[in-house]
Parts: structure tokens; sequence; C-alpha cells
């Protein structure tokens, strides 16, 4: 237990610093900043009774209800399309394009040792209040954001939804990964993922409606408190980012060329500086 303890509390002191907190919220802020417009495409439209006076005279009683904005089922799936894609490369813009914004990004950074285990899980939790907070918001505007929550289409078994979500997230960590390893101009990084973005939507909204992203499926979920079948927007992301983090290193464009050179940068992540070992090798308080 003493064991433990220390490495818990070595955790605790590499994760509570200005500069992780400060990612934690960016990323926080970016996701919902990101999901609140995205999701708005989905959900927000004006309410037709408040233009029914200007279409059809003979409904006078239509015409004067109150306008407002209404939750609805998207009328043109290409505008969807189009939001999302546009949407998370200006959260990326805004808040700082080096910003996950999806916990399947992050899992597939710590898999290929970009991230430190421990502040994946701290980015991931930002990311999935952001989730929240963003459907907590439209429920305030619309009322309902049931129409957000992402199910299984009819006809689609479940083992084929994974493999949609699996196949959308594979290509979406693909391109995250070559605008890390490839030199880009700044303002291109947003608009490449963008474009990823866009594409999974394309492919998916049909069967899934495209979730590609557990906290932006966790957020509708979480609210309504409808969770049918919502392990697949968590595994098939998963499984996506898995396998592309692995292409990609090992593949597509390799980092090591045998398995000791793995273990050398596996270590290097997480080696302890001399202040970490003093404060691991120090009595309990």
């Amino acid at each position: 237990m003493t064991i433990v303890s220390r490495c818990f509390r070595l955790i605790l002191r590499d994760v509570l610093t200005q500069s992780c907190l400060h990612r934690f919220l960016l990323e926080m802020v970016g996701t919902a900043l990101f999901l609140s417009a995205s999701l708005s495409a989905v959900l927000i439209r004006a309410d037709p009774r408040s233009v029914g006076g200007l279409t059809n005279q003979s409904r006078p009683s239509e015409a004067s209800s109150s306008p407002g904005l209404v939750a609805v089922s998207p009328v043109c799936p290409l505008q969807v399309v189009l939001v999302f894609g546009l949407s998370v490369a200006m959260a990326a813009l805004s808040v700082g394009g080096a910003v996950h914004l999806n916990p399947a990004v992050s899992i597939a950074m710590t898999l290929t040792l970009r991230l430190r285990l421990w502040k994946a899980v701290l980015y991931m939790i930002g990311q999935l209040l952001g989730g929240v907070a963003s459907a907590v918001l439209l429920l305030g505007l619309t009322g309902d954001v049931t129409p957000a929550v992402n199910q299984v289409s009819f006809g689609i078994r479940l083992h084929q939804a994974v493999a949609v979500e699996m196949l959308i997230t594979l290509q979406l960590v693909l391109v995250v990964m070559a605008t890390i390893d490839v030199p880009l101009p700044v303002m291109a990084t947003p608009l490449l993922v963008g474009l990823a973005v866009s594409l999974g939507h394309l492919v998916a909204i049909p069967a899934t409606g495209c979730g590609m992203n557990p906290a932006r499926s966790f957020g509708p979920a979480a609210v309504t408190l409808d969770f049918r079948n919502h392990w697949v927007f968590w595994v098939g992301p998963i499984l996506g980012a898995c396998v592309a983090a692995l292409l990609n290193d090992l593949l597509l464009r390799p980092r090591w060329c045998c398995p000791g050179d793995w273990w050398a940068e596996l270590k290097q992540l997480y080696v302890l500086t001399d202040e970490q070992q003093q404060g691991a090798l120090s009595p309990l308080p």
C-alpha cells in the first residue's frame, strides 16, 4: 500500500500543475464550444408556426403563435455534415490546435506514447464534461435533446454499427496523426481534421447518426438518461483509435525499429525526475 500511495501522490503532482489544469480547461471549453455549435444543426431551427402567417393566411391562429426554437430531426443531412466539420475546425482554432476534443484521440495519443496515461484521463474527463455542458445548454434552448442522442438505425446490427464507428474513427485519427507527424501550416491542421469529421458523418449518419467521438455521444445520452446501445459509441471509436495508432506508428510512419526502441521511449515518457524520485522515497505524512 505504501508504494501505491506514493505512486498515486506522484501522479497527482504531475497532474495538478498549472499547465495540465489549463489544458483540462481547454479540452472542456473547446469540446463544449464544438458540440454546442455542431449539435445545434441537429436540434435547432425556427418554429414553423412562427412563419405561418406569411405562408398560410388561412390559419391565423397558428400565425399568431409565439415564435421560438424547437428540437427537430435534421431536414438536410448535408447541413449536419458541414456544421460538424466546420465547428470542430472553429473550436480547434479558437482554443488552440493542440487540443483533442475527443476521447478517442486522447487514447490514441496515449497508446503511441505521446501523452501520459493519467493526463489522458484528465483530458477525457474535461471532454466529457464539455459534452454534458453543451447538451445542457441546448436542452435549455430547445427543451429536448432527444434527436441528438446517437442510436443504431433500424436494420443495422450492433456489430455492423461498431464496425462503422470503428472505421470512421480510424480515418479521423489517421488524419490527426498525419497532422502531427507531417509539418503543415498552423491553419491547415484544424481544417484537415474538420474535413475528416465531415467525411465520417457522410458515411455514418444513415447507420448510427455518427458518433466518432464518445464525448459527443455521452453528453445527450447523459442529459436524457438514454443509454440504449451506448456502448457501441465507445467500443467502436476506441477500437478505431487503437488500430489507427498502431497503423500510423508501425506501418505508415514507423517510429521504432525494434521493441527496444519502443521500451526506451516508454521509459523516457514515464521517467521520474530527481525531485519526483525524492518525493517517492520520502516518508508519507
